[in-house]
């Protein structure tokens, strides 16, 4: 009992901080597209969905593997674990220079090129450190440092775009900054280096985490082809302007898959307290409940989609609602 307590007051402290973080870039939606074009916002959101793309496949899943074998372990254990996810941390970031040549092939990459290498820099020591936080347990501590870090982002981008009026780069410039100072915090939480040694790396742990940590590559990728890949035909057919019109209507049908994934994460809590034998019968029950209400949210944000946008968003993105019910429908059959 004390486990499933233990599991649903973790579920609850991440599950406010992932919401407040997601409402907050909500909310400020009306600031980003008072100061970004369609264009700009376009080029950013490729740049970001770029950046979530190549993030596994430099890190080799790292922060992952590093939680899958640290939980549980100390002592002598605790030290073979860290150091040898520092090591293949290490050689995953090496992967960085073959993208320094292929950006050559994209104008694109190549003109933000310097800020994509350090968006991917801040990002991957960031989650590599939060993720040795969780590991240990420390929930309270990994819930605060998202918390900050998406206030920071937030401050320093309204920084970066409005006074200084920087554009892409402000917008990128916010994440990056925002990522590595709590990247330093958490440095000095964690102290990696108490725990490191090259002399504690071993063989047959390095061989276990690449068998639990590149399998997941291939699903990261696909995952990201059904979820982003669509901005770069955009991109090719249409151009960035296209992609900002896009992906401001996303924002907005996020909303439902959102909501929804708030209830599975009490679901999921739900779920654990029940036998086998009544599973069944509550998973039937429990999805009759949720598909008219998935249903009627949907109805609803169609219907009130005109309204969002002509409110969130300045008059150059109001043909961003001609792509919500497509969303939509989307974000109901993903639910």
């Amino acid at each position: 009992m004390k486990k499933c307590e233990g599991l649903f007051s973790h579920t609850v402290m991440l599950g406010a901080a992932t919401a407040f973080s997601k409402a907050v870039a909500f909310l400020l939606l009306p600031f980003y597209t008072a100061h970004l074009t369609p264009a700009e916002f376009g080029t950013a959101d490729v740049l970001v969905d770029t950046a979530v793309l190549l993030l596994p496949f430099v890190s080799l899943n790292a922060p992952e593997a590093l939680f899958r074998f640290l939980v549980g372990r100390e002592g002598e254990e605790k030290k073979i674990v860290i150091s040898s996810a520092i090591t293949l941390f290490g050689g995953g970031m090496l992967l960085l220079i073959p993208l320094l040549a292929f950006a050559r092939f994209s104008p694109l990459l190549l003109a933000y090129l310097p800020y994509l290498v350090f968006y991917l820099l801040a990002s991957l020591c960031r989650s590599f450190l939060a993720y040795m936080l969780r590991a240990q347990g420390r929930y309270g501590l990994y819930a605060l440092q998202q918390l900050c870090c998406a206030l920071l982002t937030v401050l320093l981008q309204v920084l970066f775009l409005a006074p200084f009026h920087l554009g892409v780069r402000g917008y990128l410039l916010g994440v990056i900054l925002s990522d590595a100072a709590i990247a330093v915090a958490l440095l000095f939480c964690t102290k990696p280096w108490h725990c490191f040694s090259v002399f504690a790396v071993r063989r047959e742990q390095l061989r276990a985490m690449l068998a639990f940590a590149l399998p997941l590559i291939p699903t990261a990728a696909l995952w990201w082809v059904i979820s982003l890949s669509d901005r770069y035909v955009l991109l090719h057919y249409h151009g960035s302007a296209a992609i900002g019109l896009y992906a401001a209507a996303s924002r907005i049908t996020a909303a439902l898959g959102f909501a929804i994934g708030i209830f599975l994460e009490t679901w999921q809590y739900a779920a654990l307290r029940v036998s086998e034998a009544r599973r069944g019968a509550l998973y039937a029950r429990i999805y009759d409940m949720l598909l008219p209400v998935a249903i009627f949210g949907a109805a609803c944000l169609l219907l009130a989609s005109p309204f969002l946008v002509s409110w969130l968003y300045a008059p150059e993105y109001g043909e961003a609602a001609v792509f919500i019910p497509f969303l939509t429908l989307a974000a109901l059959f993903s639910a």
